[in-house]
């Protein structure tokens, strides 16, 4: 069960950032780390791995949507 709940708090914390990347916000790992409450190592993995494939680029320590 441990699993699963760790899917579902990835996939929250992804959907969240794709919508508020969507929406104009610019993220900083550090702010998105503290808000679901991981490190600052696993949001940028997140980045870097599940999120690549989406048009987003890092300006200024801020990510950001195309």
């Amino acid at each position: 069960m441990a699993y699963k709940h760790d899917y579902n708090k990835i996939l929250t914390s992804l959907t969240t950032i794709l919508s508020r990347l969507n929406d104009g916000d610019a993220l900083s790992i550090k702010e998105l780390a503290e808000k679901f409450n991981t490190s600052a190592r696993t949001i940028q993995r997140d980045f870097n791995e599940h999120l690549a494939a989406f048009p987003i680029y890092q300006e200024k320590k801020k990510w950001k949507m195309q």
